[in-house]
């Protein structure tokens, strides 16, 4: 019983972490970057999905390990609304094969958009001259057939 008592004061208190912790994505500093983005990962979706905008530009960040925290961040909060399926589409076209693979990777968890982003996803599995996005490509196919099988 207590603790449906105290979820009302645990949400207030992840949601007012999740704001300072949006601020700190956009620090000049990069550990600072990480460090925001691994907590935020901590704290659960809840938290991850109040600074989805700020983590997809954290998957381009010139320090890898940033980008990487940003993709286990948004990760464990697939999947994202929808509302970030555009944005998803123009990281496929990024100059980094790490950004296009995470990007082709959350692209699988939609349930909408399905024909662009199964045809877009098709073509990186196909050609891209990334082993490891032509992978997640192709997972993320996989992940869209699964899902339109499944009964609403």
């Amino acid at each position: 019983m207590e603790e449906r008592t105290n979820r009302p004061e645990r949400v207030a208190s992840v949601d007012r972490l999740a704001f300072g912790l949006v601020v700190a994505l956009g620090s000049n500093d990069a550990g600072r970057r990480k460090r925001a983005a691994d907590r935020l990962w901590q704290l659960g979706p809840r938290a991850v999905r109040r600074a989805v905008g700020p983590l997809l530009a954290l998957l381009d960040d010139d320090d890898r390990e940033v980008s990487i925290a940003a993709g286990l961040s948004l990760f464990s909060a697939a999947p994202l609304p929808d509302e970030y399926v555009p944005a998803l589409m123009r990281l496929l076209l990024n100059r980094r094969p790490e950004v296009r693979g995470w990007s082709a990777s959350l692209l699988g968890d939609f349930a909408t958009a399905r024909v662009v982003v199964a045809r877009t996803l098709e073509t990186l599995a196909h050609h891209d001259p990334s082993a490891e996005v032509r992978w997640r490509a192709t997972t993320a196919l996989a992940a869209l057939a699964d899902r339109s099988e499944r009964p609403s």
